[in-house]
């Protein structure tokens, strides 16, 4: 595997130049977008009292705007580097507008990375909302169950008393930890069987997210 990687490489001269450009970007991105934000956090400041509300408005819509193009648009250039990695192991040529695939692909990918983001979280929230109705018959939860009991009063009442709250973190911790382990080991498998989806996804012309995943499931299996 390492000489069929090493002549890989060596089959494709440019690929060093096209790893610096795709790190040098997906540094950069965010570098300047940070530096934006920071600038804009000094404009916000400086727009007190009424009359600087719309512009404060302005500025913070800017600012939630390009903190999201970030998280929206790296997934899309990082599996533009998946399709030139893809391309240099199967020694075929590959450019800097290779890079861009990912865009290329925007529907597909898109529809992908949605589906995988609610099977993932339709899974953990099965894991552990059965995690709890399964601790709720053991004896962890008799600690929950006694602060709960003696801040009846206040439960009723509709108000949160913040010493209730710090006794509940603790006594809380023990099933906190058991549904996140029990969460991960209900996530793995899943997560195991999907790796794939990009590479099938960008394996072919006109593939789409539900052929890709499914790809991916048989080839893993």
């Amino acid at each position: 595997m390492k000489a069929a990687a090493d002549n890989a490489l060596f089959q494709a001269p440019n690929q060093k130049k096209l790893v610096l450009l795709w790190t040098s970007i997906s540094i950069a991105f965010p570098l300047l977008v940070s530096v934006c934000n920071f600038m804009l956090n000094t404009q916000i400041a400086e727009t007190g009292g009424l009359s600087g509300i719309g512009l404060r408005s302005i500025l913070s819509t800017i600012q939630s705007a390009l903190s999201t193009a970030t998280s929206f648009l790296i997934p899309f250039w990082t599996l533009g580097y998946t399709a030139t990695v893809l391309r240099f192991s199967r020694n075929e040529s590959a450019d800097s507008t290779t890079l861009l695939e990912g865009f290329r692909r925007f529907g597909p990918a898109l529809r992908a990375m949605i589906l995988k983001t609610i099977i993932c979280t339709a899974a953990g929230f099965a894991a552990v909302y059965a995690g709890i109705i399964l601790l709720s018959l053991t004896p962890l939860v008799r600690p929950v169950y006694q602060i709960l009991e003696q801040n009846q009063s206040t439960l009723m009442s509709g108000t949160l008393d913040e010493s209730m709250m710090e006794a509940m973190i603790p006594a809380m911790m023990p099933i906190t930890l058991i549904c996140c382990v029990l969460c991960f080991v209900v996530l793995l498998p899943i997560l195991y069987r999907l790796r794939l989806t990009d590479f099938c996804l960008l394996d072919a012309d006109n593939r789409s997210a539900l052929f890709a995943i499914h790809e991916s499931r048989r080839l893993m299996r």
